[in-house]
């Protein structure tokens, strides 16, 4: 197997990993999005109790 191959091959595994923690990370935070309706548009904001 070439260099460059062996490298991009780490280079994938790696985006897949980061990928999937910042997943993990945007669930955790799902948690604290307020979704609010105003007029016809969505508006967010984060809340936790301890902000």
């Amino acid at each position: 197997m070439s260099l460059e191959l062996e490298m991009a091959e780490a280079l994938h595994k790696s985006l897949i990993l980061m990928n999937m923690k910042f997943e993990e990370v945007l669930e955790n935070w799902l948690e604290l999005l307020q979704q609010k309706r105003i007029a016809s548009e969505t508006h967010y904001s984060l809340y936790h109790s301890n902000f």
